[in-house]
């Protein structure tokens, strides 16, 4: 009975001591881990993980001894402490329609389940390829309907690649808007030299559309400038001098206009002043004055397309005079 009894108090011993070793053991783990590598490309289907990152620390302490009625082997599970810094970062591909790149970035903090950050975000891919979510910098290498590939980048990395992207995304943009300049630039000399001739005359001092139209024409040249002086993107400044050159278009007809119908009455001046010294009598002459009259009376309306027509039909009918009367 005595040999039992001691025999079971040493088998009870045993166990508490095993209970005290695995009661007391605790253990400390630190994590550093991420699963990509900057520069290296990773091919992904939709759902597909991008990349994902885990720091901080784990502190598990010992197994407490709960019984066999209450676990399998008798012991209870690991308690576990997350320390304050502790963080997991995932970041998954939904997919594309072009152009939308969709995109899903979570963090779980202190060994949550349930996400501390959740945020779904679309990318329009024809405005960059390079898209900054969560802290992750990612150029799209690839995308089509089935498949995608990502590289992740460093910060300087990142920094110049986008910086050269936008360089050569824009400069189709800014050939193009230098043809739209230059354009305006060539519209704006032929209008300055149908101004300069127009500007002869001192009968332009009562045309009113015209004193208007100079004005306008001046204001638009000043402002050509302050825009040239402007930080506007290329985008901004091609939707400016679009409408520039229409304005400028139509600056430069009118003054054409103006110009054409001023030259015809000086020609036909030309042709009049022939007929009052070659002698011939005046009542040949009578329809040709008549259309000339009509002409000044549109010029002073500033009818200058409908004068124009009348000076060079005035002009023809002194020229048919003197060579069928001389």
């Amino acid at each position: 009975m005595k040999i039992t009894m001691a025999h079971n108090f040493l088998r009870l011993s045993i166990v508490l001591a095993f209970i005290s070793i695995f009661a007391g053991c605790a253990s400390t783990m630190r994590f550093d881990e991420k699963t990509y590598s900057y520069g290296e490309a990773k091919k992904c289907s939709e759902g597909d993980l991008i990349a994902s990152e885990l720091y901080g620390e784990v502190k598990s302490s010992g197994r407490v001894w709960v019984g066999l009625l209450n676990a399998e082997d008798g012991w209870g599970p690991k308690k576990q402490k997350f320390s304050d810094d502790y963080i997991e970062k995932k970041l998954f591909y939904l997919g594309f329609e072009s152009p939308y790149l969709y995109l899903l970035y979570r963090e779980y903090s202190r060994g949550n389940r349930k996400p501390s950050f959740d945020q779904t975000i679309k990318y329009d891919l024809n405005r960059t390829t390079f898209v900054t979510i969560g802290d992750y910098n990612i150029e799209v290498a690839y995308i089509d309907n089935t498949q995608a590939s990502f590289l992740i980048l460093d910060e300087l990395t990142f920094v110049e690649k986008k910086k050269q992207f936008k360089i050569a995304q824009n400069k189709p943009e800014e050939e193009l808007l230098s043809k739209v300049i230059n354009s305006i630039n060539l519209i704006i000399n032929e209008a300055q030299e149908a101004k300069n001739y127009v500007d002869q005359f001192d009968e332009t001092s009562t045309f009113s559309s015209y004193i208007q139209t100079v004005n306008a024409f001046d204001k638009l040249k000043n402002y050509k400038q302050e825009y040239n002086a402007s930080h506007h993107s290329a985008v901004q400044l091609m939707e400016i001098y679009k409408k520039l050159e229409t304005q400028v278009k139509q600056y430069a007809q009118f003054f054409t206009i103006v110009a054409t119908a001023l030259e015809s009455w000086d020609e036909m001046l030309v042709e009049l002043q022939k007929a009052v010294q070659s002698g011939i009598g005046k009542e040949y002459f009578a329809r040709a004055l008549d259309i000339k009259n009509s002409g000044e009376q549109d010029l002073k309306a500033e009818l200058f397309e409908k004068a124009t027509q009348k000076f060079s039909q005035a002009k023809n009918e002194f020229n048919h005079v003197l060579n069928t009367k001389s």
